[in-house]
């Protein structure tokens, strides 16, 4: 280092000061650097890493599609598949949408969510017919019961 002819400190040339920021910028890349190997290593070693989520995404995601499938299956009155033919229907959507990662999620969420919706439309279809069926015995018995009292449709005897 020179000393400053004016005030005789040393340490006020540049000299000094670019290797320190070089070296500064060096340790700031290092602490960035060990940062993220960690973040990106050690999660999968606690299993905190979100790699778990895409089992939970894939299976919900196949839930999702079977589910609507099962709904749409019902709808139109066709048998429910089961065992083999729901498996082969199931891998048939996969590839048709190109399902590659955790594809047995996948196809496992589609399974349970097809059953679900074709049982549910069922479910839903049965309850309002019995709903219908109530609603005309009350209407079938409110006519009996208008005719054998002689009233007319606009309340007249």
């Amino acid at each position: 280092m020179r000393r400053s002819q004016t005030s005789g400190i040393a340490g006020n040339c540049s000299c000094c000061l670019v290797p320190a920021l070089i070296l500064l910028a060096i340790i700031v890349a290092a602490v960035i650097g060990v940062a993220v190997v960690w973040q990106s290593a050690m999660p999968s070693v606690f299993r905190w890493d979100y790699g778990h989520h895409h089992h939970y995404n894939a299976y919900h995601d196949g839930y999702e599609q079977g589910n609507k499938l099962g709904v749409d299956y019902a709808r139109r009155g066709d048998p429910e598949p089961t065992g083999q033919d729901l498996d082969a229907l199931a891998l048939r959507e996969a590839d048709r949408l190109h399902v590659r990662r955790d594809r047995g999620q996948w196809i496992e969420g589609f399974r349970n969510g097809f059953t679900r919706g074709f049982e549910e439309f069922n479910n839903q279809a049965s309850n309002q017919q019995e709903s219908w069926s109530a609603i005309s015995r009350e209407a079938g018995f409110s006519a009996q019961v208008r005719a054998h009292h002689g009233v007319t449709s606009r309340g007249q005897s």
